[in-house]
Formats: structure tokens, C-alpha cells, sequence
């Protein structure tokens, strides 16, 4: 049997169905919220964009810096140094 992968929007609909059954807001989860979380978490990582980029399919550097800066927020914080 064909391995079929899922279709773009499938993920989507069923992150939004899980968020449903959690009680939590619908609209703020979708596919893209999976992306950006890997992205922003390989980033704290320091995890190289290149790397980044071949396991997006970002085909510019500008993309995934903006998760980058994103994942900075939670390394660089003042709250940081503070071990909570």
C-alpha cells in the first residue's frame, strides 16, 4: 500500500480539535503553530539556519531569522536569570 502523507490542512484541523477538547482558544492553534514552535525551539537550541532551513523548506534566510528573533525573547530575558 502508498504511503500517503497528510494533506496540508489536516494538521491544522486536527490541532484545532484538540485545542477544542482542551478548552483552549481555537483560533490561536492551527499548522503553523507546530512550525514556528520547532523553529523557535531549535533557535534557543542554536541550532545552525541552514540546518533550520532544510527541515522548513524556507528558501531565504529571512523567514526563519524572524523565529530566531522570537526565540531570543525567551533566552534574553530579565526574568531569565532569575531561575523560574
Amino acid at each position: 500500500m502508498a504511503r500517503r502523507d497528510p494533506h496540508s490542512d489536516s494538521i491544522g484541523k486536527v490541532l484545532k480539535r484538540a485545542a477544542e477538547r482542551a478548552r483552549l482558544k481555537v483560533d490561536a492553534v492551527g499548522g503553523h503553530s507546530l512550525r514556528a514552535g520547532c523553529v523557535t525551539q531549535a533557535a534557543i537550541k542554536g541550532v545552525r539556519e541552514f540546518v533550520l532551513m532544510r527541515q522548513t523548506g524556507h528558501k531565504t534566510v529571512a523567514t526563519p531569522r524572524r523565529y530566531i528573533r522570537t526565540g531570543e525573547i525567551f533566552r534574553e530575558n530579565a526574568a531569565a536569570g532569575l531561575g523560574i
